[in-house]
């Protein structure tokens, strides 16, 4: 088992526990929280590598056994830089590992921690802005009220995950509102207007545009 962690979690305590458990792991670092580190690796023989792809390019640069804090100076970590250079912009992030790194490693080593990002942006990005109404610190809440609706909103985006993947109703509806967020609108202005007998006939109604004006559904009042 290899774990990807964010920044928070490059700290002594938790690679040792991680080492003690026998999980390999890759888990982004910054120099501001890992001063003792860095300063080693400026001053280490670091081997690199070069890449090119398109009109991107991409460097490598990693050294082995570095400690990770004055505090556990005994607890060592392999540490990688990668850059990604284009015409627009300047990539660069940093890595610590347990995998030993070489030129066979280290692309993959890269490659595994950008896998993080598909959690951030696909995940906790949808939660936060796509209608889930899930905050970045949620908190417990009053008697755990708030893990309750947590979880129920966790539960809300596996279902919808599922229906994503495997229902073509879903998908249709999906794909005509375009965004989740304007899917929740148009399924909540059909629940509160219309009574609704299937999901079927929610979703299809939705992807058909289908609608009825005011006045053939009131009386003749003229």
């Amino acid at each position: 088992m290899i774990v990807t962690l964010d920044g928070l979690y490059a700290d002594g305590v938790i690679v040792k526990l991680l080492k003690k458990l026998d999980i390999r792991f890759i888990i982004s670092a910054h120099e501001k929280d890992l001063k003792y580190m860095y300063e080693f690796y400026h001053y280490s023989q670091k081997e690199e590598m070069q890449k090119l792809e398109g009109n991107k390019t991409q460097k490598y640069a990693w050294t082995n056994k570095l400690p990770i804090n004055d505090t556990h100076y005994e607890c060592e970590v392999n540490f990688i830089r990668f850059e990604e250079n284009t015409p627009r912009k300047i990539v660069r992030y940093d890595l610590i590992t347990d995998i030993h790194l070489d030129k066979n490693t280290a692309l993959l080593i890269i490659q595994g921690g950008r896998a993080r990002w598909h959690i951030e942006n696909e995940t906790f990005n949808t939660l936060k802005n796509q209608g889930y109404q899930f905050e970045h610190n949620f908190g417990h809440g009053y008697k755990n009220l708030s893990v309750v609706m947590a979880y129920l909103m966790f539960t809300a985006f596996l279902i919808d995950q599922v229906q994503e993947f495997s229902c073509k109703f879903f998908q249709k509806a999906l794909k005509k509102a375009g965004r989740l967020s304007y899917l929740w609108k148009r399924m909540r202005g059909y629940f509160l207007m219309c009574f609704v007998d299937s999901w079927s006939d929610l979703y299809t109604a939705i992807y058909e545009d289908v609608g009825i004006r005011l006045t053939q559904l009131l009386p003749d009042t003229s």
